[in-house]
Parts: C-alpha cells; sequence; structure tokens
C-alpha cells in the first residue's frame, strides 16, 4: 500500500484544508485582480498556488507557474518568465500543436518544444543582442496580449518573487514589471513568498512600484480541526488506523505546519504495521528531527555568533523583553548586539514578533531542535 503523504508538492487527496484562502485566491484571480501570498517557509504556499491553478484550469482560465528562487541575473529571470508562461498556457496541447500554437508568442525569444518523461517541456533563449529590460517587458506584454487575443482570463503565479530583490536592478525590475501589469486587466498576478519582511515591503511601501497593487493573504498554521479528520481518514484509506487523539498528537508535534504535518504523518504511517499509537508518533518526531538536523545546521553555520547566542535563548525561552537584564545575561549578549541580532533574523525571517509581543522562532521545530542540542559556542 502506498503511503498516503508526501514530503513533496500536495495535491488532490493529499493536500489538506486552506478552503478559504483557495476561494478567496479564486475569486481574486477569476475578477482578474492579483494577491500576495505570503507565509513563513513550510506551510504550503506552493502547494495551494498550485492547487488554485488546477482550480482556474476547470473554469476555463489560462495559467502558468514560474519559480523565482534562486534566480542569478536579470536574463535568467526573463528566461524563467518565458519558459513557464510558454508551458502553462500550452497545457493540454500535443507536443506537435505547441510551435504552432505559442512558437512566435515572443518576438526576441527562441522556445523549443520537446518531450520529456512528464510531458511537453519548454526551453526559452533570449536574442542576445536584445536589452533585458526590453526583453522583460517583451515577455510580460505578449503574455497579457495572449490571454486577451484568446478571449480568455489567466492566472500567472510567479512563487518565491521577493528573490527578485536580491538582483542589482531589482528596483528597475520592479519598476518595469508594474508599468506592464498595470496596463492590462487580462491576468491575475499571484505573488508567493517566503520571505515575509522583503515580499510585504515591495507591496506595502508606498515608494515602491508594486505598492498596493495586490490585495495581501498571509497563510497561518493548519488547524486542528482540519488535519485530525484528514489524517485519520488517510491511514483508514490504506488499511490502517489512527485515532482522533494520536491525530492530534500529530498536529501537536507538528505546530500545524503543512510541511511537517505531512512528514511526520509519513514517518508514523511508515512505522504503523496495524494502528498508529502515541508511542510512534513520538518515535516518528524523533526521526524527523533528525533527518531535519543537517538543514538546520546549515541555517547556523550561516549565522553570525550574536545571532546565534539570540535564536537559541529564543528558542529556549520566547520573550516581549529581550533587552531586560536577565534576558542579556542568558544570551550573553549586549542591547546593541541583541537590537542587530534581531534585525537581521526578522529580516531572514527566523523570527518573529507574534500578536503577545513574544519574539520567537517562526519554525517551531527548529526551535524543539535547539532545545535538545547543546550549544557549541
Amino acid at each position: 500500500m502506498q503511503n498516503p503523504f508526501t514530503d513533496k508538492i500536495a495535491a488532490g487527496d493529499q493536500f489538506c484544508d486552506r478552503d478559504q484562502e483557495r476561494a478567496e485566491l479564486s475569486r481574486l484571480a477569476r475578477g482578474g485582480h492579483s494577491a500576495v501570498l505570503l507565509s513563513p517557509r513550510r506551510y504550503g504556499k506552493s502547494s495551494l498556488a498550485l492547487e488554485t491553478l488546477t482550480d482556474m484550469r476547470g473554469q476555463g482560465l489560462l495559467t502558468a507557474y514560474v519559480d523565482v528562487m534562486p534566480v542569478s541575473s536579470e536574463r535568467e529571470l526573463v528566461e524563467r518568465l518565458a519558459r513557464g508562461v510558454a508551458q502553462g498556457f500550452g497545457w493540454g496541447m500535443a507536443l506537435g500543436q505547441l510551435p504552432r500554437q505559442l512558437g512566435r508568442l515572443f518576438a526576441h525569444v527562441h522556445l523549443e518544444f520537446s518531450l520529456d518523461a512528464t510531458g511537453p517541456s519548454v526551453s526559452a533563449m533570449l536574442d542576445p543582442h536584445t536589452e533585458v529590460l526590453q526583453l522583460l517587458e517583451e515577455v510580460l506584454e505578449q503574455t497579457c496580449r495572449y490571454a486577451e487575443q484568446k478571449g480568455r482570463g489567466a492566472c500567472v503565479v510567479l512563487d518565491e518573487f521577493q528573490e527578485i530583490t536580491q538582483l542589482e536592478e531589482s528596483r528597475v525590475i520592479e519598476a518595469s514589471m508594474r508599468s506592464v501589469i498595470q496596463r492590462h486587466q487580462s491576468v491575475a498576478w499571484l505573488y508567493v513568498g517566503s520571505r515575509r519582511h522583503l515580499l510585504r515591503s515591495m507591496f506595502a511601501d508606498r515608494n515602491r512600484p508594486f505598492f498596493d497593487s495586490a490585495s495581501i493573504i498571509e497563510l497561518h498554521e493548519l488547524p486542528e480541526k482540519a488535519v485530525v479528520p484528514w489524517i485519520t481518514a488517510a491511514f483508514a484509506q490504506t488499511g490502517k488506523v489512527c485515532s482522533e487523539a494520536t491525530a492530534r498528537l500529530i498536529h501537536s508535534h507538528s505546530r500545524g505546519y503543512a510541511y511537517y504535518v505531512q512528514r511526520l504523518a509519513s514517518t508514523a504511517w511508515d512505522l504503523t504495521e496495524e494502528l498508529c499509537t502515541d508511542g510512534i508518533v513520538d518515535q516518528a518526531d524523533a526521526i524527523l528531527l533528525r533527518e531535519l538536523s543537517s538543514g538546520f545546521e546549515i541555517i547556523l553555520s550561516s549565522l553570525s555568533l550574536a545571532q546565534k547566542r539570540l535564536l537559541q535563548a529564543l528558542a529556549q525561552a520566547p520573550t516581549d523583553q529581550p533587552y531586560a537584564a536577565d534576558f542579556l545575561s542568558k544570551s550573553q549578549l549586549s542591547v546593541g548586539a541583541v537590537q542587530k541580532a534581531i534585525r537581521a533574523l526578522i529580516d531572514r525571517d527566523l523570527i518573529e514578533r507574534r500578536s503577545n509581543q513574544n519574539y520567537q522562532l517562526v519554525d517551531a521545530l527548529l526551535a524543539q531542535w535547539l532545545t535538545q542540542r547543546p550549544p557549541t559556542w
């Protein structure tokens, strides 16, 4: 029997909840309105965006998905846009139709179509003699015009959109994109991102080109009331049993993070012969933390000593008073060092200030791992 859970993009029965956000994104897309979808990593943003595209295709819209991370240059950004749009707009076409329908979609971008294991595939080659901003505006302009010519709306997902801010000419790129996008009503753009501080500033700062150009939707943890019946049903459909109480324990251990819910439930399912118990979930939790350890080590290796110490202290005790004497003593940091580390860790979306004013780690399993790991600095 195949494991019903996944550590990859969740689709169909593997996708859990997000009904309200999915309905709102679909409503906006149908009306040609753009949206920003943001949350910490591992909340299931990409899965939700792709499920929304599936909904939109079912309602007759053209759709496309463009992954902007990692993007190392302005030309690579344009290549990804052109390839993603051609791939998406060609959905459902036979390989022989693609060159006739989309081969001349862009004047200065050569598209080639081939067949791989997953179906038709597209590659994009930019005219080396054309300026990159001209290419960018052409790809965006023709994307919108194609939808208009077909008499169909379109929805284009730009995943990890905030990564364009890392490019040398990022502000010019933002302005160029916005100038084209605002002239057309045929395409709804869905800007997805996990570095919330960067993405919010792009759309909430009145001095930025994208200011107030899209509705902002933020994902939160998956609620227990949605996760528990979904887990018990997935076990039951594969001939195994997981009680509601044990499913609640899976939700508690994973803190409602979509990715961790999937990983923990998957490991528990693998360990279960017939009945999943609390002991099996605890065992699965220990396995998951070991599997995540190398990724967490990479995160720590990229931080300064002050940032590591602050992260460790907040993992052990979230606080609304990080400049209090006892917290400074515990973290072995000065007020200035804490201020600087807080700014850096918020910018990287590693810590956040919650509604109760506590500073705490964004990733609850990283916090759990840190509390179980003796500091080496």
